[in-house]
């Protein structure tokens, strides 16, 4: 599906690289669909993100199943001249301004700024943003899928970006993608931006131990891990799975530990163990082993 663009009903009828992307009518068959779904030998899509939700993939089918024979061939047709070329970036649009500017500023700036441009890449107006880095362009007005900001952004390309920091957020993406794929319009601003404090990465975050949180049900609790694990299951509506039948423990840990299963006589030892540390023991003895 290369070559694919969605950010029109024109361009997904006109499909991309490997064909059309829809067949009228039907759902099961059209590529766009098993591509969503996983159906094919290539990759699920969105690539490198979670699956779209039942509720999404429905209404996509059920647009895709209302189509008329016909009308795929004929949409593209009539829009295969300038409906497939890049949008006028020419057009006015709040959304570089009131959306994509800050969360530049917030998030971007700190490389790619007044201060510090990075392979000579500013992202602080959007005349600089076009003009692009000194390896090139990283936008492609649009085009969201072929401009390399949004490959960085969503680890497409490496390094990830913001280098250094927790991804962007998969709202805050989309509304990149919607702004480039609008042809990446202006006006642009020079208003003052709020200032934000710098996002850091989790790794560079100093631990802070929480408080363990009550048990309850302490006769379940070995541990202060115990708490946390019962407090989540609660939030969540859930109680504890059964304890797993000494067989089955003996089992899991001799797979995890040596990559074999317990021979039987491991096992019935083991269930005759009945020492309150028997389990601690069993580990101990494969980590020597």
């Amino acid at each position: 599906m290369g070559k694919l663009q969605l950010g029109s009903e024109a361009s997904i009828l006109s499909g991309g690289a490997s064909g059309p992307a829809v067949v009228a009518g039907k759902s099961s068959d059209s590529l766009l669909i098993k591509r969503i779904l996983g159906l094919t030998d290539a990759p699920r899509m969105p690539m490198g993100a979670n699956p779209l939700p039942d509720a999404e993939v429905k209404l996509l089918r059920d647009w895709v199943d209302q189509m008329k024979v016909g009308q795929v061939s004929n949409t593209a047709a009539a829009n295969s001249g300038p409906a497939n070329e890049p949008a006028n970036s020419s057009a006015n649009s709040p959304l570089f301004a009131s959306t994509i500017r800050p969360i530049f500023a917030a998030r971007c700036y700190g490389c790619h700024g007044p201060s510090v441009q990075q392979d000579g890449l500013r992202l602080d107006s959007l005349s600089s943003i076009l003009k692009g880095a000194e390896s090139g362009k990283v936008i492609t007005p649009g085009k969201s899928e072929s401009s390399r900001l949004i490959r960085r952004l969503s680890a497409q390309e490496r390094p990830m970006m913001p280098y250094g920091g927790p991804p962007l957020s998969a709202n805050e993406i989309a509304s990149i993608r919607k702004w480039i794929d609008a042809g990446a319009p202006g006006p642009d601003s020079t208003a003052p931006l709020a200032a934000t404090k710098p996002v850091k990465h989790w790794s560079y975050v100093k631990p802070v131990r929480p408080a363990v949180p009550p048990a309850s049900d302490p006769a379940w609790v070995r541990n202060p891990i115990d708490n946390f694990i019962l407090a989540k299951l609660a939030a969540e509506g859930l109680k504890p799975s059964p304890e797993a039948a000494p067989g089955i423990l003996l089992r899991r840990v001799y797979l995890d530990l040596t990559g074999l299963p317990p021979t039987p006589a491991e096992v019935a030892a083991f269930t005759a163990d009945k020492s309150p540390d028997a389990y601690e023991k069993v580990v101990d003895r494969l980590l020597a082993s």
